[in-house]
């Protein structure tokens, strides 16, 4: 016969632990006065890629952007570069060691490992990571990792998308400011918003 092991109790955990942070994603969306019309995702990294695990839709939302379990190369994708930028370049290398040509989505998209990590220092000096549409064309993104709730905890990201012409610096900060409130609440449930 067969016997449930400790891995799949520990897959099991770590599941649970992410639909509770699923649910709280949605809740910081919808209660955001700022992100109630935005198109938002979390994601979690995945080897070279990231992995959708939620899917906020504001009104109107972008249908260009990821579904849930969809997976999109990191290099190529906001949430991607900001999972990438904990890392540091020593380990991004070992990474995607033996990869010449990174995955393009677009012409934006980076193509090497050098001047991937030339966007990942950025991001780490900035605090978060910007797709320029290097994704999907006329789309841009802004993602920040979602502090860890523990070492067994799974390393979220937390992202906006925004079509182009809607761009600008100050809907940036407005945006990147908002990010980096609801990663807190993600990351720390206990924290006041």
């Amino acid at each position: 016969g067969y016997s449930l092991g400790r891995k799949l109790v520990e897959l099991g955990g770590a599941y649970l632990a992410r639909l509770d942070q699923v649910s709280e994603f949605h809740r910081a969306c919808l209660e955001s006065d700022v992100f109630r019309a935005e198109t938002l995702r979390l994601s979690t990294a995945a080897g070279i890629d990231c992995l959708c695990l939620a899917r906020y839709e504001g009104h109107p939302a972008i249908r260009l952007t990821t579904n849930i379990g969809d997976r999109l190369p990191a290099s190529s994708c906001a949430q991607g570069k900001a999972l990438l930028a904990r890392l540091d370049d020593s380990e991004i290398e070992r990474l995607y060691h033996g990869i010449d040509e990174l995955p393009r989505l677009t012409s934006r998209s980076r193509r090497t490992v050098p001047r991937l990590l030339k966007d990942i220092r950025l991001a780490r000096a900035r605090g978060y990571a910007v797709d320029e549409e290097e994704s999907a064309d006329s789309v841009m993104g802004l993602a920040v990792v979602v502090p860890t709730r523990g070492v067994r905890a799974p390393i979220l990201a937390i992202s906006v998308t925004k079509h182009k012409s809607d761009w600008n610096d100050a809907e940036r900060d407005r945006l990147v400011g908002e990010l980096a409130r609801v990663a807190t609440i993600l990351g720390n449930p206990m924290a006041t918003g």
